[in-house]
């Protein structure tokens, strides 16, 4: 009669295994579902998209005239020359 005395811890590694390994299909499948209905989620997108709506706003506010060009490319005057929105400051 042959040894089976591996035969019983590999099949219950394998059923572990199974269980394990299940859910993430199951949340690769229904992940866009799950997450609809999950209340923290949505709490999670509301607070992402007030953080980017006040940091738009603060760059807004803190925008400064960008250099556009240098004094070498100002025909040489020596003069900087800044844009803000597209209107030249010279």
């Amino acid at each position: 009669m042959p040894s089976y005395t591996l035969v019983w811890p590999s099949i219950i590694l394998a059923i572990i295994s199974i269980f394990v390994v299940i859910p993430v299909f199951v949340f690769h499948a229904y992940g866009v579902t799950i997450r609809k209905h999950s209340k923290y989620c949505q709490k999670v997108l509301e607070d992402a998209a007030r953080e980017a709506a006040e940091k738009e706003e603060r760059e807004g506010r803190e925008r400064r005239p960008e250099m556009t060009e240098t004094a070498a490319g100002n025909g040489g005057t020596g003069r900087r020359v800044e844009s803000v929105e597209g209107t030249e400051i010279v």
